[in-house]
């Protein structure tokens, strides 16, 4: 047990350590939102190297890289949410002008904007590492000068509509125990883009996270390897309340090879999983959004789209949900308490079992609203019947 610990206790020092060189490396950067990037290259595009995506090079010559200096950030800083980002290596101007497409936004809004140019790690383990970096960052402040939450956006993605305020997605009054906000596709989390909360069960998440490849080495973590150690940690039982899963589609919007997956009004656009059709895809997007005549489709303001109606309904039912498991656990309290029913029979009535069933969507779908909602009728009926 001793060695155990002193394990932990010196890859937590490693861990801290890496942050700590991390901040001073990028202090600018971190410390600095209005600062500028660096001038793009006169010669043609190289390589670059983003946290989630391959190599690529040659930016089409019609599309114009997106101004650095389109909005200046706000002088006052009154938001409480910041927005991360990792690029890094030599200039490549699709991921460039994406990128400036999340600076132009998060100047609108007043959000500070960190984004990684040197790496840290390797590869995929950038994302956590400077995550982690920040949220230590956060927590050391005194508690009115923090950030409240931060958002990842991969830099394989682009800002569509720039008038939504990404406070809309974030937990109303009562839910001060959800920490990260994020979503899934086909192949279970996916980690383009989230919410994490400033907190210290972020920080020891992503500390986890850090170490999963150290003292779980039996766990073959696959390609997308900080995303599979997040998303074990989060299925733990322990993690599960802190976490949950909003639809995909409100702010991690696919662009399939067919086709585009949101409506105008949608906050952004992702580009993962494309090979190399992402490179078509991504210009055909950054001329229409560096385009006022062809970009201003997709500006809705918040009122005129889906999200107000969804996103108060998300929140409703989560509520409803809750609040029908702990009647229920009520009833079935109450019947052991009249000696209706044993406490060795709890676990095997239809109750039991119902909620069960509420307590896993509540979990891990309430990104599938209609899910929960049968799970919710599913308790209901029980308890009339």
């Amino acid at each position: 047990m001793a060695r155990f610990s002193t394990s932990i206790f010196f890859t937590a020092a490693l861990i801290l350590t890496a942050s700590l060189f991390l901040l001073a490396q990028n202090y600018d950067v971190i410390r600095r939102p209005d600062r500028e990037f660096d001038p793009l290259p006169s010669t043609s595009p190289k390589t670059v190297h983003s946290d989630a995506l391959p190599v690529h090079s040659a930016f089409p010559a019609a599309l114009p890289p997106a101004p650095s200096d389109a909005l200046p950030f706000h002088s006052e800083q009154t938001a409480k949410v910041a927005k991360v980002s990792v690029i890094y290596g030599e200039v490549n101007e699709y991921y460039d002008a994406a990128i400036q497409s999340h600076r132009r936004h998060a100047s609108r809004h007043g959000y500070p904007f960190h984004t990684l140019r040197h790496p840290v790690s390797e590869g995929y383990w950038n994302k956590a590492e400077y995550l982690h970096a920040l949220l230590v960052m956060e927590l050391a402040k005194p508690v009115g000068d923090r950030m409240k939450w931060l958002m990842w956006v991969d830099a394989d993605s682009a800002i569509i509509n720039p008038l939504l305020p990404i406070e809309i997605f974030l937990p109303p009054e009562g839910f001060h125990d959800v920490h990260f906000l994020g979503n899934k596709d086909q192949n279970g989390l996916n980690t383009g883009v989230f919410f994490v909360r400033v907190h210290q069960w972020s920080v020891k998440m992503f500390t986890k996270t850090l170490g999963f490849p150290i003292f779980k080495t039996d766990i073959d973590l696959g390609f997308s390897a900080d995303q599979t150690a997040m998303a074990l940690i989060f299925n733990e039982t322990e993690n599960q309340p802190h976490v949950l899963y909003q639809p995909r589609k409100w702010y991690n919007t696919y662009q399939f090879h067919h086709g585009y997956e949101g409506v105008p009004g949608n906050l952004l656009v992702h580009f993962p999983g494309l090979e190399e059709d992402r490179w078509d895809q991504m210009g055909g997007w950054l001329q229409t959004l560096n385009n006022p005549g062809s970009a201003v489709k997709w500006e809705v303001p918040y009122e005129d789209t889906y999200y107000p109606r969804e996103i108060a309904a998300f929140w409703e039912q989560i509520r409803t949900g809750r609040d029908v498991i702990e009647r229920a656990k009520g009833k079935i309290e109450q019947q052991v308490k009249e000696e209706l029913v044993t406490e060795e029979q709890v676990g095997n009535l239809t109750l039991s079992a119902a909620v069960r069933d509420l307590e896993f969507s509540l979990a891990f779908e309430t990104d599938q609203p209609d899910l929960v909602q049968q799970a919710i009728t599913r308790v209901v009926d029980v308890l009339e019947s």
